[in-house]
């Protein structure tokens, strides 16, 4: 006779062990005369998923059976031998018109677990002993945990042969399916199964080991796959992951993997602490120094604004250690850092999680407070060309560029007086020191309300609040034309709404371009005709060389030219962009960036061609959409035109110009899309007169040698927050310059 049975026979394990605790001791069924039966139980055959008994006893006996874990045995009866009225009373009771009895128990069972089957047997009222089995099933996995700290844990490997190898890693939780993961569905792709992607993980940072063995992590722990000088940062209240899977070597492939997950324990408080030194704190950054004590095994630490920390301490501090535990920077040692400030005007608090020797933590906070913001005013001036909105030349216009800097409000245009003055006039008086002096003195004069005597550039203002820019073609009140080679003073001052003071001002100083000389220059017809550029390609093809046919065109006699074809696709050939000629050193220079009109299909969108840096994590560039300057100067050298690209100031760190091209800008306020065809950029390019190329990269002369000062580039191979700048000395030899940007500054100018 076969019955099926299951785990806890009617009775839940909670009311199980209650049950027990109600059993009243003086109460038994009336035992009887007789002879206790005799009770016998095999266990035939164990699984997780079955264990099949066999149970004999006397003929018309009935019999009861309770399965459960050892520990619920152990909390019901206390380890104490346990009454056979109560696996009657709280089992499954049997009976069977004859023996042996099969039972099978189908339940889904933990592995490396022990269970208790307590069976017992009555015949006429009386009762057998309690007959206990203890079953156990061994774990059949490969990886397993067997003992974890908050400073260290340690998982075997079982269930392989004494040569068998195996790659084994572990992870947080966070960073295995917030980085590991995304990274191999993006590299590999996003069908990936569970499987492969664990097996792309071990190929990774999977740590190479043979046979039977238990491997343990301790904090500070060597973990190099994981990066250069990387440790395992164990810390208490963390949850992990580990993976293992066996290799076959002659196959060279892996197995199956295996992955476990698992919690360090929680952290209890320390006393520990770190001391942090705060240098050179300005408005745009600062350097600290974290020195912990001697009871530090390591901390995490990061800077927020006091915005965003206000915003998740609110969460709490455990939302706040989570955090930084995930995405925390990490030192062992005293460590020194420099850190851009990214949110001008605000407090910064530094965080440091540290992890004392026993693994538990401590959150520390540093108040930050730079220096109170002081308003300022940048004016600059440049001479300005453009064919896309009336011919215009920079012989007789000034592109303008004004940004109020630090204000803790939008500017009022009604509080703005502006004026452009003869440099000549303004030196005969005393120069700018007088000009500033005075300035409270020349309104009416040199300068007007800016809304009556330049609307535009009032209107300007008036949207975007901080800055404005346009074109500027006549000076003085009575608004006189701008000349040629002609030095002006561009002055403004802010006003208090209330009293009519002026509380602000400054000042710039710009000459427009020498008007060109009628007449054959036959520097300035060297420049034309065409023109081979070959260059490398940012695509995923590092080593694709490209090449575009250019095109030079006269546009203004010995002053100007249209450049074509400087694209892979006709946007190169509809919108030349301008190359200016300098008559002194009948060297050229190209401006940007350079607004070209609106991009057909999107008339929110202007195209723009302008230079572009190499920044941030990104292989390809980054269009700079700042204001108007020079971006690459150079000249004819033998057969080729060689271009060097000027530096542009980010974030506090020198950038120079690599490469140009086209994109589309929105509202001149820095939304930046790439065209279609011209997503990449080209780099490392030279220029030739009859398309025989040579395979030095711009910059450099045709000897191969560095012109000094010329020469200055980020290289290609960097991370986010280590930069390495290359600079070329006068001897061609190449100094290497580090420095550490911890919150990279937005390109864009708002």
């Amino acid at each position: 006779m076969k019955l099926k049975s299951f785990l806890f026979p009617a009775v839940s394990a909670v009311m199980f062990i209650a049950a027990v605790g109600c059993q009243k001791n003086d109460v038994k069924e009336d035992p009887g005369t007789g002879t206790a039966p005799e009770l016998a139980v095999e266990i035939l055959d164990k699984s997780l998923e079955k264990i099949t008994v066999s149970v004999n006893a006397d003929r018309n006996a009935d019999i009861a059976w309770l399965f459960s874990e050892s520990a619920d045995f152990v909390q019901a009866w206390g380890g104490n031998e346990i009454p056979p009225e109560d696996i009657f009373s709280l089992g499954e009771v049997l009976t069977a018109e004859e023996y042996p009895l099969m039972i099978e128990i189908t339940e889904e069972l933990e592995s490396d677990t022990e269970y208790i089957l307590a069976v017992a047997a009555r015949n006429d009222g009386i009762y057998s002993d309690v007959h206990t089995e203890s079953i156990m099933i061994e774990s059949e996995n490969m990886l397993s945990l067997t003992n974890v700290t908050k400073t260290s844990f340690t998982y075997a490997v079982n269930n392989v042969a004494d040569d068998q190898q195996w790659y084994h890693t572990y992870f947080e939780k966070s960073f295995y399916e917030e980085e590991v993961i995304p990274s191999i569905r993006t590299s590999y792709g996003e069908s990936l199964t569970e499987q492969q992607i664990l097996e792309y993980a071990l190929e990774d940072f999977g740590y190479v080991d043979y046979g039977v063995k238990e491997i343990t992590w301790t904090a500070g722990d060597d973990n190099s796959l994981r990066g250069e000088y990387v440790r395992a940062n164990i810390v208490s209240g963390q949850d992990y992951v580990a993976v293992a899977a066996p290799y076959d070597i002659s196959a060279g492939q892996f197995g199956t993997a295996e992955i476990i997950s698992f919690s360090t324990p929680e952290s209890e408080g320390s006393s520990a602490s770190v001391t942090v030194t705060i240098e050179d704190l300005t408005l745009d950054g600062m350097k600290s120094i974290i020195t912990p004590d001697e009871n530090v095994n390591f901390y995490f630490y990061l800077l927020f604004s006091k915005t965003v920390y206000d915003e998740a301490i609110s969460y709490g501090e455990e939302f706040v250690e989570d955090y930084l535990k995930n995405y925390g920077y990490v030192s062992y040692n005293e460590y020194t850092d420099k850190w851009a400030f990214t949110s001008p005007g605000d407090q910064y608090e530094l965080l440091i999680l540290g992890v004392d020797r026993n693994g538990d933590t401590f959150l520390q906070v540093e108040d930050i407070v730079p220096p109170p913001l002081v308003p300022e005013i940048s004016i600059s001036a440049v001479p300005y060309d453009s064919e896309a909105y009336g011919s215009r030349h920079g012989y007789e216009n000034l592109w303008l560029q004004v940004h109020f800097d630090n204000f803790s409000e939008p500017v009022d245009p009604g509080s703005i007086y502006f004026g452009i003055c003869l440099q000549s006039e303004i030196d005969g008086y005393g120069g700018p020191d007088w000009l500033m002096e005075n300035i409270g003195q020349l309104s009416g004069y040199y300068i007007m309300p800016m809304y009556q005597t330049y609307p535009d550039l009032s209107a300007d203002l008036e949207e975007k609040g901080d800055s404005f820019s346009g074109v500027i073609e006549r000076y003085y009140f009575n608004m006189n034309p701008l000349t040629p080679d002609t030095g002006y003073y561009i002055v403004l001052a802010v006003a208090d709404m209330n009293t009519g003071e002026f509380i602000y001002s400054s000042y710039a100083l710009a000459r427009t371009n020498k008007a060109p000389v009628a007449g054959e220059d036959p520097d300035y017809q060297a420049y034309l005709g065409n023109w081979t550029l070959s260059g490398q390609s940012t695509g995923s093809n590092w080593g694709e060389r490209v090449q575009y046919q250019l095109r030079v065109e006269q546009l203004v006699e010995n002053y100007s030219f249209k450049v074509y074809g400087w694209s892979g696709t006709s946007v190169g050939e509809e919108y030349p962009f301008i190359m200016n000629y300098n008559p002194d050193t009948k060297g050229v220079y190209i401006m940007g960036p350079q607004e070209l009109g609106p991009v057909t299909g999107s008339p929110d969108f202007n195209l723009v061609f302008g230079g572009m840096i190499l920044y941030g994590v990104t292989d390809n560039l980054t269009f700079c959409y700042d204001d108007l300057d020079v971006t690459f100067e150079g000249s004819i050298q033998y057969d080729g035109l060689t271009l060097f690209g000027r530096s542009i100031d980010v974030g506090g760190f020198p950038y120079d110009y690599r490469s140009m091209n086209y994109v589309a800008v929105k509202d001149d306020l820095g939304e930046v899309r790439r065209l279609e065809g011209v997503e990449n950029d080209v780099i490392y390019f030279s220029i030739s007169r009859d398309g025989n190329v040579s395979s030095v990269p711009y910059g450099f002369s045709s000897s191969g040698a560095f012109p000094a000062g010329k020469c200055s580039f980020v290289s290609a191979d960097l991370d986010l927050y280590n930069m390495y700048a290359v600079t070329a000395g006068a001897s061609g030899s190449i100094s290497f310059e580090t420095d550490t940007l911890k919150e990279p500054c937005s390109l864009l100018r708002k």
